[in-house]
């Protein structure tokens, strides 16, 4: 089977997945309020290498640093978080090796978070680690814009070979679907077609 970028064993991708993949901003402001913005499978597109070079090694990129420079956004929050996974799976693999699962990732924003008032936000695969971060971290709310709920249909080698290869991993699985999944906080759910 011919996996094309980005899942093909690139030694470029591999390199950068091994970077920390998440980028912390203290605003100043005393709030005692954090909000982590995940990343989706937008993050660059088209999968080429080139598009990845540009966006992810040239640029740096992570979803919602636009939204994040807004000053209401900084004056209401203490602690920006913005998190990416580079392979664009769901978050998976986590976002680096140190952090490689869904419970590792969670572990480590808990304790960047610990004493905040958390919210979470994404759109689309970063909608659902929106949702799926925010029950993990006990969050005060979520923006989920499109966020998908399971990604059981993603199990397909050809369009998402981590899902596909960790499917039967249960410490890697227990995620796919997070349809009922409870979050005690003020969530609030957006949803865009």
């Amino acid at each position: 089977m011919n996996v094309s970028f980005p899942w093909n064993g690139s030694e470029l991708l591999r390199r950068e997945y091994e970077k920390e993949n998440y980028r912390l901003i203290h605003t100043g402001s005393k709030t005692n309020r954090a909000i982590i913005f995940f990343s989706g499978n937008g993050l660059y597109f088209p999968n080429t290498e080139e598009e990845f070079t540009q966006k992810i090694i040239i640029n740096d990129r992570y979803e919602w640093e636009n939204l994040a420079s807004n000053k209401l956004i900084r004056k209401y929050y203490e602690l920006i978080i913005f998190v990416r996974d580079v392979y664009k799976q769901w978050y998976v693999t986590g976002i680096n090796p140190k952090y490689d699962t869904v419970d590792k990732t969670a572990d480590f924003l808990r304790e960047l978070t610990r004493g905040y008032d958390v919210t979470t936000c994404g759109a689309s695969a970063g909608g659902y680690a929106a949702v799926l971060f925010a029950s993990l971290l006990d969050a005060e709310r979520f923006f989920s814009m499109s966020g998908q709920f399971s990604i059981r249909h993603q199990i397909d080698a050809r369009v998402a070979p981590f899902v596909y290869n960790y499917a039967s991993d249960k410490i890697r699985n227990k995620y796919y679907d997070i349809a009922g999944i409870t979050h005690n906080g003020g969530g609030a759910l957006y949803l865009a077609s």
